[in-house]
């Protein structure tokens, strides 16, 4: 999908290619640690790449798109289009209107009405350190699994960073009564103290919750990425998913005119629904074994994942990539 809107390239010279990956202990003991395997090589490039970057590289791809600000907070449907009302008092009116509007979805909202939210329990702080203080070799991601706390260090290129290379570090951990943020604390179980927040840095909070839609579609309304089944970072699948939705999507609505949308946004939902909830799934199944405060539990996980080759871990993105989309 990337070579097709002409931005992969420069995704890939934007990124900073993964050259290994390290889970430890809480504690820091190594539990296991492997460069990419041979399978995920062969499909093409692994690495990572801020967010912004990819925004901004998917929406200089087409210059004749038409771009408004506001937010959708009204919708509807009718036979031959559908009509959104943004929070700028605009009224839009087309053949079809897409919700790619994330895990908040307005446009879920206005089609199915709330749906329920899958809370683990926890919440993520994330923030950014300098690369020197990065506690691994370049390219390497490193995620510290402990009871009670998770922190993950990743690192980027520098791109629109300012100054040296940097690293985003996220620790997850059950919410304190009263406490309106998540951040590190001075305990036995805790990775380097490098990983830990500047005192300048700006915290972000990201409630680990996820969605599932009941549908995906109306007759003239598709939901498609976080705004149909919304991703815990876990599996780090999410955006992949809603790149692959986004193609299957255009592809339908390519062999048909304004009259067969609705035709063709079945079978979207019927091409792209099953894989996608069972990619959830696994970043749920993942989630659980991640975020556990129990000593008994994290031991017993940390003493399979020392024990298993790092290709058993990767096994379900490795299926996934080899199965047509």
């Amino acid at each position: 999908m990337l070579h097709s809107v002409g931005v992969h390239d420069q995704l890939v010279e934007r990124s900073l290619t993964t050259r290994r990956y390290t889970a430890r202990s809480g504690s820091g003991a190594l539990l296991t640690t492997a460069g990419p395997p041979p399978a995920i090589e062969r499909h093409g490039h692994w690495g990572i790449v801020p967010r912004a970057d990819l925004v901004e590289l998917l929406g200089a791809a087409r210059a004749d798109v038409e771009r408004r600000d506001g937010r959708v907070v009204a919708l509807e449907e009718h036979r031959a289009g559908a009509v959104a009302l943004l929070d700028d008092g605009t009224t839009l009116e087309g053949d079809l209107l897409v919700g790619a509007d994330g895990v908040g979805s307005a446009v879920r909202t206005g089609l199915l009405g709330p749906q329920a939210r899958h809370d683990t329990g926890w919440s993520c702080a994330t923030w950014w350190i300098d690369s020197a203080d990065h506690p691994a070799a370049l390219g390497e991601t490193v995620e510290f699994w402990g009871a009670g706390t998770f922190i993950g260090a990743y690192p980027l290129p520098r791109t629109r960073l300012p100054h040296r290379r940097r690293s985003l570090v996220g620790r997850a951990r059950p919410p304190r009564p009263g406490a309106g943020c998540v951040v590190p604390s001075a305990e036995p179980d805790c990775p380097p103290t490098a990983c830990c927040p500047p005192p300048s840095a700006e915290l972000t909070l990201w409630p680990m919750t996820d969605v599932r839609s009941d549908r995906w579609i109306g007759d003239r309304v598709a939901l498609l990425g976080d705004a149909a089944t919304a991703f815990l970072p876990t599996a780090g699948m999410g955006a992949s998913m809603a790149l692959e939705s986004a193609a299957a999507l255009a592809d339908e609505l390519s062999r048909c005119d304004a009259a067969q949308v609705p035709n063709a946004l079945r079978l979207y939902e019927r091409w792209r629904r099953s894989r996608v909830e069972r990619a959830q799934r696994q970043s749920r199944m993942l989630a659980r074994a991640l975020f556990t405060s129990s000593h008994l539990c994290a031991r017993l996980r940390n003493g399979l994942v020392a024990r298993a080759p790092a290709g058993l871990l990767l096994g379900p993105l490795l299926r996934d990539l080899e199965e047509p989309v």
